[in-house]
Protein backbone atom coordinates (compact mmCIF):
# COMPACT_ATOMS: atom_id res chain seq x y z
CA UNK A 1 0.00 0.00 0.00
CA UNK A 2 2.62 2.65 0.59
CA UNK A 3 4.45 1.71 -2.41
CA UNK A 4 0.55 2.13 -4.45
CA UNK A 5 0.56 5.74 -2.58
CA UNK A 6 3.75 6.49 -3.34
CA UNK A 7 3.78 6.02 -6.69
CA UNK A 8 0.17 7.81 -7.25
CA UNK A 9 1.67 10.91 -5.51
CA UNK A 10 4.14 11.10 -8.63
CA UNK A 11 2.05 10.49 -11.25
CA UNK A 12 -0.57 12.74 -9.72
CA UNK A 13 1.81 15.14 -9.60
CA UNK A 14 3.77 14.64 -12.90
CA UNK A 15 0.09 15.01 -14.24
CA UNK A 16 -0.47 18.41 -13.19
CA UNK A 17 2.41 19.70 -14.46
CA UNK A 18 2.33 17.92 -18.14
CA UNK A 19 1.88 21.17 -19.86
CA UNK A 20 6.00 22.21 -18.90
CA UNK A 21 8.25 20.59 -20.69
CA UNK A 22 11.26 18.36 -18.84
CA UNK A 23 13.36 21.40 -18.15
CA UNK A 24 10.79 23.28 -16.76
CA UNK A 25 8.96 20.29 -14.95
CA UNK A 26 12.28 19.38 -13.15
CA UNK A 27 12.94 23.25 -11.58
CA UNK A 28 8.70 23.26 -10.64
CA UNK A 29 9.99 20.06 -9.14
CA UNK A 30 12.76 21.03 -7.07
CA UNK A 31 12.07 22.09 -3.84
CA UNK A 32 15.09 22.12 -1.47
CA UNK A 33 17.15 25.72 -1.90
CA UNK A 34 17.24 27.76 -4.96
CA UNK A 35 16.83 27.34 -8.44
CA UNK A 36 18.74 29.61 -11.58
CA UNK A 37 16.55 30.11 -14.37
CA UNK A 38 18.52 31.23 -17.60
CA UNK A 39 16.56 31.37 -20.87
CA UNK A 40 15.51 33.45 -23.91
CA UNK A 41 12.74 35.79 -24.18
CA UNK A 42 9.57 33.78 -24.43
CA UNK A 43 10.79 30.36 -23.07
CA UNK A 44 8.40 30.10 -20.04
CA UNK A 45 10.77 31.71 -17.51
CA UNK A 46 7.63 33.18 -15.45
CA UNK A 47 5.70 30.33 -16.32
CA UNK A 48 8.23 28.07 -14.54
CA UNK A 49 8.25 30.56 -11.69
CA UNK A 50 4.19 30.65 -11.21
CA UNK A 51 4.22 26.61 -11.29
CA UNK A 52 6.77 26.41 -8.92
CA UNK A 53 5.06 28.85 -5.99
CA UNK A 54 2.12 27.08 -7.03
CA UNK A 55 3.49 23.37 -6.38
CA UNK A 56 5.32 24.38 -3.23
CA UNK A 57 2.09 25.70 -1.46
CA UNK A 58 -0.12 22.85 -3.05
CA UNK A 59 2.45 20.09 -2.61
CA UNK A 60 5.74 21.15 -0.73
CA UNK A 61 8.30 18.66 -1.09
CA UNK A 62 5.66 15.82 -1.71
CA UNK A 63 7.43 14.72 -4.98
CA UNK A 64 10.56 14.14 -4.01
CA UNK A 65 9.63 12.86 -0.14
CA UNK A 66 9.00 9.03 0.93
CA UNK A 67 6.91 10.20 3.43
CA UNK A 68 3.48 8.42 4.07
CA UNK A 69 1.09 9.84 6.31
CA UNK A 70 0.03 7.26 9.35
CA UNK A 71 -3.75 7.48 8.21
CA UNK A 72 -3.68 6.90 4.79
CA UNK A 73 -5.59 3.51 3.88
CA UNK A 74 -7.35 1.92 1.03
CA UNK A 75 -10.29 4.20 0.61
CA UNK A 76 -7.70 7.35 0.22
CA UNK A 77 -5.53 4.77 -2.49
CA UNK A 78 -9.27 4.14 -4.31
CA UNK A 79 -9.78 7.97 -4.09
CA UNK A 80 -6.49 9.08 -5.64
CA UNK A 81 -6.73 6.44 -8.51
CA UNK A 82 -10.31 7.28 -8.96
CA UNK A 83 -8.76 11.01 -8.68
CA UNK A 84 -5.84 10.30 -11.37
CA UNK A 85 -8.15 9.11 -13.48
CA UNK A 86 -10.26 12.11 -13.58
CA UNK A 87 -13.64 10.44 -12.07
CA UNK A 88 -13.26 12.95 -9.52
CA UNK A 89 -12.29 16.50 -9.09
CA UNK A 90 -12.16 17.06 -5.11
CA UNK A 91 -8.85 18.96 -5.59
CA UNK A 92 -8.72 19.86 -2.22
CA UNK A 93 -9.28 16.37 -0.81
CA UNK A 94 -6.31 15.21 -3.14
CA UNK A 95 -3.72 18.12 -2.33
CA UNK A 96 -4.46 17.63 1.43
CA UNK A 97 -3.34 13.53 0.88
CA UNK A 98 -0.82 14.36 -1.05
CA UNK A 99 0.95 16.98 0.53
CA UNK A 100 4.08 17.22 2.14
CA UNK A 101 5.38 20.42 4.33
CA UNK A 102 3.54 22.87 1.97
CA UNK A 103 3.89 26.52 2.21
CA UNK A 104 1.59 28.36 3.93
CA UNK A 105 0.60 30.94 0.95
Amino acid sequence: MITDFLELRKKIIEKEFASLNPEQRKAVLQTDGAVLILAGAGSGKTTVLVNRIANLIKYGSAYHSDFVPGYINEEHIAFLNDYLAGKTRDHQKASSLLSVDAAKP
